[in-house]
C-alpha cells in the first residue's frame, strides 16, 4: 500500500511540483490549499505524512500543527519563513522537520525515507532510539542516561536527529548552521561548534565517552552507540 501524504500548499504551482514529484515515487497524494480544505481532508485520508506550507490564504499553518500534535502523521514544515524563531517554534510544536524554500526535492525525498525507515509498524514512527549508553526519546525530546531524563532545546533535539539519521556520516558545520540554526547561523561556524559542545555536555557530563567526533576542518561525527576512548 502506498503511503498517503497530505501536501498543504496555496501556491498551485508549487504544490503540482511537489506533489507530481511524489507520485513518482509512488507516494499517494492528497492536495489541500487552506486549513479548511486540509481538515476536510484529515480525518477520512489519515495520511503517514503532512507537508505543510506556514503562510495560507485563511490562516496559519501552525494551527493546522498544533491539532496535528500527538498523532501519528509525521508532519514536516515546507516554508518561505527563514527566520530561526519559526523553526524553533515548529519543532517546539511538534514538527519533525522544517525546509525553507526554495527546497530541492531530492532532499525532501531522502528526508521522508528517513523518516520511513524509523517507523514502527503502522501505528506510527519510532520513539526512541538506544545509542547504548543514553536513549534519544523522540517524543519527549529528551536524552536518557542513568535513569535521569534530560531535556534537549529544539537546536539540540534537531541536531541529535540529524546525527541519528547520518548514520555514521560526517555532518559538517554548514550543514548544521543553514539546517538546524537557520539564518542566525549561516556562515557562523562557532555558532555549530558552540551547539555541539553544548550537545556533547549533554550526552555525557564527564567527558569520557566518545559521543561526537571532531573531523577537523570539515565538521563532526557521531558514534551510534557510544563507547569509551
Amino acid at each position: 500500500m502506498s503511503t498517503r501524504v497530505l501536501l498543504v500548499e496555496d501556491v498551485p504551482s508549487f504544490r503540482v511540483m511537489i506533489g507530481n514529484c511524489l507520485r513518482e515515487q509512488t507516494y499517494e497524494v492528497y492536495e489541500a490549499w487552506s486549513v479548511a480544505s486540509a481538515r476536510r481532508l484529515l480525518p477520512s485520508v489519515k495520511p503517514k505524512f503532512m507537508l505543510l506550507d506556514l503562510g495560507l490564504e485563511d490562516g496559519d499553518g501552525y494551527t493546522l500543527l498544533k491539532e496535528a500534535a500527538g498523532s501519528d502523521m509525521a508532519v514536516i514544515v515546507i516554508s518561505a519563513r527563514e527566520g530561526a524563531d519559526d523553526r524553533v517554534t515548529s519543532l517546539e510544536m511538534g514538527a519533525a522537520d522544517y525546509m525553507v524554500k526554495p527546497i530541492d526535492l531530492r532532499e525532501l525525498m531522502l528526508r521522508m525515507k528517513r523518516l520511513e525507515k524509523s517507523s514502527v509498524g503502522a501505528s506510527g514512527f519510532a520513539s526512541s532510539v538506544d545509542c547504548g549508553t543514553f536513549v534519544f526519546d523522540l517524543v519527549k525530546r529528551t536524552i536518557v542516561r542513568d535513569g535521569e531524563e534530560v531535556p534537549l532545546s529544539p537546536s539540540e533535539f534537531m541536531l541529535m536527529r540529524m546525527f541519528i539519521e547520518s548514520e555514521g556520516g560526517v555532518v559538517t558545520r554548514e550543514t548544521i548552521s543553514k539546517d538546524v540554526l537557520g539564518n542566525e547561523g549561516q556562515g557562523n561556524s562557532r555558532s555549530a561548534d558552540v551547539l555541539v559542545s553544548r550537545l556533547r555536555l549533554k550526552l555525557d557530563p564527564t567527558g569520557r565517552k566518545r559521543t561526537i567526533s571532531s573531523i577537523r576542518g570539515v565538521g563532526y561525527r557521531f558514534w551510534g552507540r557510544t563507547t569509551d576512548d
